[in-house]
């Protein structure tokens, strides 16, 4: 009641602080209250920033298809500087992967149906861009529903609907669901995996390259004072060597060893998610699971 009420003053009022109050109602998360907000300020008033919060607010909503009319407005827009049409560039190229696509074709059986997508005309085949969200296909032949199909997609989805409605004259063609195997794994996993292990590794032995030239430094400040105070006794030059040497090499061999881990990382293949195409019941869909 509180979010009605507010959206109810704002269309009524179009305070001047309208453009402040759908930034503090967008920060707060309230997306209905800040939309409703920002157009409430006059379409000939509305500066850019205003029109990106708009789009924002609408991407955010799941209202994705006036969010990409939105941001190309304004990348489009002649009078807009640089700065905005960079942030509305970037953000359709963020915007574009997300948005559903449904995907409706016939069977070859299928014959003198007419063929609607949330109850507008289609003619097959069709890609369509949708909003996330409840999709209805529906085929009739005269005047009778022959097909109809409910399918919810999410962001980022493809979802194909085979429209299958043979005539009651054309012999019905049973086909089996068929699951396409996803394909194999990348080795950018591994290949990441061995990456991390050798700059583990080179931060192993520069740890320890430190401890031992920490106590070589100890040994030799130890001997030099002794030998101040009276004879020195030689032998105890050799553990100090030592140590500085094991020092040395322990350097070395995380230089080594973290820069293997560093460049099998930085050469590692981005991952693609495992893509699987399924069929049943003349629904077929992919995307990503």
């Amino acid at each position: 009641m509180h979010t009605a009420a507010l959206i109810f003053s704002i269309l009524l009022l179009a305070p001047p602080d309208a453009y402040k109050t759908g930034v503090k109602l967008e920060n707060s998360g309230d997306l209905v209250g800040a939309l409703a907000s920002f157009e409430s300020i006059p379409a000939e008033k509305r500066d850019f920033n205003a029109k990106l919060h708009i789009a924002s607010c609408k991407k955010k909503l799941g209202r994705m298809l006036e969010a990409e009319r939105d941001y190309e407005a304004i990348r489009t827009d002649p009078k807009a500087d640089s700065a905005t049409v960079d942030t509305a560039a970037s953000d359709l190229e963020d915007l574009r992967p997300r948005i559903p696509r449904l995907v409706v074709k016939l069977t070859p059986a299928t014959r003198d149906v007419a063929v609607t997508v949330d109850g507008g005309e289609a003619k097959l085949p069709l890609t369509l861009s949708v909003n996330p969200g409840l999709h209805t296909v529906v085929a009739t032949r005269a005047g009778e529903v022959a097909f109809k199909r409910e399918v919810t997609l999410s962001e980022s989805t493809t979802i194909e609907v085979l429209v299958d409605a043979p005539s009651p004259s054309a012999p019905a063609v049973v086909t089996a669901p068929v699951v396409r195997d996803a394909p194999p794994p990348s080795s950018s996993s591994s290949q990441r995996t061995w990456g991390w292990i050798g700059v583990g590794t080179g931060v192993a032995f520069g740890g320890a390259a430190l401890g031992a030239w920490l106590y070589s430094g100890s040994l030799a400040s130890s001997y030099r004072e002794d030998c101040a105070a009276g004879p020195c006794d030689k032998g105890r030059e050799t553990p100090i060597r030592t140590w500085e040497t094991v020092s040395f090499v322990a350097v070395g061999a995380a230089v080594v060893t973290a820069g293997v881990g560093v460049t099998l990382l930085l050469t590692a293949p981005k991952e693609n998610p495992v893509a699987v195409t399924a069929t049943h019941n003349g629904v077929y869909l992919v995307g990503s699971f």
